[in-house]
């Protein structure tokens, strides 16, 4: 057992005796594949469209996915109008080792809430943290579903949010490479399991964090609707439509009740039209939400506009009751 492993941990505040006007507080979280920002030059480049995006979406909470590291991020946020808009920062770092080119995709959190704790889900630990790295814990296989070894290169990033009692979880899943079938079935394992150590997070948070609301958002790289690929049944992994169950349980995982018995709302489901622009099908950005609040989220929003990437932003707004 790794004793140094870092664990999620519960906050307790102290309540003050007295009375409290309830107060909701309007907090919009959008989720975003930025399409390749490399470098810090390259947020540069794309600065107005970024600026166009926070004048348009006006977002609270920015979950990021294809920046390649820190300084990205943190340009980012200068361009979005610096740390007195956005005092709240995180970004991944699953591959080390691309340093200092930074070719490897990370996720990443904006946010003008303190992000009181961050972990970084990666299925290979790299004992050398970097001063701005989040803490590490390994992404652990998922033997009870016959996920004996993570092949994946990224996991996912989580934060505890303890002013608006949410848990996020950001993640960026093997891309199909156009593809579907038994051409996919490797990508699809790979997505399989990342999505069941989220699974495994979420179901944790449940007990860790009575009161709270669990979010998981980013880029799945499969529709919640693809009927080419989505299954329900991990003992079947069919890759031709019509021939039974089909191959990938990345979405079934949070919503069908098959893992752990999470049963989230997708408040993307309702969205039919994909919102990666260079291809047809069903949303492969999808935001899922459970908990205490849950009610309280609106219907996401997939914007009109793509600011520069080739996915479009997908915006929720979460009605925080306090």
């Amino acid at each position: 057992m790794d004793t140094n492993r870092p664990v999620r941990v519960a906050l307790v505040f102290l309540l003050v005796a007295g009375s409290v006007a309830c107060q909701t507080t309007q907090v919009k979280i959008i989720t975003w594949n930025a399409m390749a920002l490399m470098k810090p030059s390259d947020v540069v480049k794309r600065s107005q469209d970024i600026k166009r995006l926070v004048k348009e979406q006006r977002p609270d909470i920015l979950l990021l996915q294809e920046v390649t590291s820190y300084d990205v991020v943190d340009e980012v946020r200068d361009v979005m109008g610096g740390g007195d808009v956005f005092p709240h920062i995180a970004c991944s770092n699953f591959e080390p080792s691309d340093e200092p080119k930074h070719t490897n995709f990370e996720v990443a959190i904006i946010s003008k809430f303190p992000l009181s704790q961050v972990i970084e889900y990666d299925p290979k630990l790299d004992r050398n943290k970097g001063q701005n790295d989040p803490v590490e814990a390994r992404l652990e296989p998922t033997p009870e579903i016959k996920i004996n070894e993570v092949r994946a290169s990224r996991g996912y990033l989580w934060a505890m949010l303890a002013d608006i009692k949410l848990t996020v979880a950001v993640l960026h899943l093997k891309s199909s490479l156009g593809e579907s079938g038994q051409d996919d079935l490797e990508h699809a394992k790979k997505r399989e399991a990342v999505m069941a150590g989220v699974a495994r997070g979420v179901k944790e948070d449940m007990g860790l964090f009575p009161g709270y609301t669990f979010l998981v958002a980013g880029d799945f790289n499969v529709g919640h609707g693809d009927t080419k690929k989505n299954g329900t049944d991990f003992g079947e992994d069919e890759t031709e439509p019509g021939s039974g169950d089909l191959y990938d349980e990345t979405h079934a995982m949070l919503s069908a009740g098959i893992l752990y018995g999470l049963s989230m709302t997708n408040l993307v489901a309702h969205i039919t039209s994909s919102t990666l622009t260079t291809h047809s099908g069903t949303p492969i950005d999808n935001i899922y939400v459970d908990g205490n609040q849950k009610g309280n989220f609106a219907q996401a929003v997939a914007a009109s506009k793509t600011y520069g990437s080739d996915h479009v932003p997908v915006s929720t707004v979460f009605s925080f009751a306090q």
